[in-house]
């Protein structure tokens, strides 16, 4: 058999979402992440999942050291919440998806608004082009940090026959960590003057687009595009309306059912093209829809035609 001939019975590829690796930090944050995404609905522990550490290799290829340093990250970014439940041994896991929300409106805030920081404020010095997975462990450095069972997935979430594996915790205790290298040489440093300072977001700008952004989800179950023209456009709402009335104006307007704004998806152009139309019906507390406007123009030409027979039977000296 050859070696292409294996793929076939190496078992399902694993998946992730390349963009949560800018968003996450590294390329093994966003795989992890996504892994314990897709376990979060398989377990009603209030703890979350359980998961040995040779589970996760074996489901993502990430070593022990390389899920120790994506686990670092997640918890840095607040969308991983760790339970050492020591007497049993376990450490549970649980994605916090409203820290995530927040981390992904402020992301495309950023981006918005034109700051192109990473969230984890990343500086140029201390990156690589290397992905994790590709900076080296020898064997020496695993082998004295593997579990000696691997257990099944149901057994794994239902808690039983834990077989004497340690939990994480336990096991990198036991990790000589002084002594490893990541394998991969450190960036060379270069001159402040050659690193071009990115441009700091306009937090006024940032806020109207998280209530623009939140309330488009609510109504769509999507976030909004982001880009330079929006980035722009929000800029401008910010300037016509002030800082204080932008971000409740941006988040009224999702919930406005004027004919053009339904039929444009509530694009934020129309907005800007109506705000003074949408700023007067939030502050009224009401919304002027096609259907409403024709009724309005009704009634008043009905008055109109009552006040003109009502002249005609004055001048006739009738009323």
């Amino acid at each position: 058999m050859s070696p292409s001939d294996t793929l076939k019975i190496l078992g399902r590829p694993i998946a992730y979402h390349p963009r949560l690796a800018r968003l996450l930090g590294s390329v093994n944050a966003a795989i992890l992440f996504g892994q314990l995404v897709y376990w979060s609905d398989k377990t009603k522990h209030e703890l979350g999942i359980y998961k040995t550490a040779a589970q996760i290799e074996d489901e993502t290829g990430l070593s022990v050291k390389e899920q120790e340093t994506a686990r670092k990250k997640l918890k840095e970014h607040g969308v991983l919440l760790e339970t050492h439940k020591r007497l049993e041994h376990r450490l549970y896991f649980k994605i916090d998806f409203a820290v995530y929300d927040e981390l992904v409106y402020k992301y495309l805030a950023n981006i918005e608004t034109g700051n192109t920081e990473t969230p984890n404020d990343e500086s140029p010095n201390n990156k690589t082009e290397i992905p994790e997975t590709q900076k080296g462990d020898s064997g020496n450095d695993k082998s004295g940090v593997r579990e000696a069972t691997k257990e099944g997935f149901g057994d794994a979430q239902n808690g039983d026959s834990y077989k004497g594996a340690l939990d994480y915790s336990i096991r990198l205790q036991h990790k000589n960590t002084e002594n490893i290298g990541t394998g991969v040489a450190d960036a060379p440093a270069v001159p402040s003057q050659q690193v071009k300072k990115s441009k700091q977001a306009n937090p006024d700008n940032v806020a109207c687009w998280q209530a623009y952004a939140r309330a488009y989800r609510t109504r769509y179950g999507v976030l909004p595009a982001s880009n330079q023209k929006t980035r722009g456009q929000v800029a401008t709402l910010v300037k016509y309306v002030g800082k204080d009335i932008a971000p409740a104006l941006a988040a009224f307007f999702l919930t406005h059912n004027g004919g053009w704004f339904v039929q444009c998806r509530h694009e934020f152009g129309c907005l800007l093209k109506s705000y003074q139309q949408v700023l007067t019906d939030m502050q009224r507390g009401e919304q002027m829809t096609q259907t409403r406007a024709r009724q309005t123009e009704q009634t008043q030409s009905n008055y109109e035609a009552a006040k003109g027979a009502l002249a005609k039977l004055r001048a006739k000296g009738l009323a």
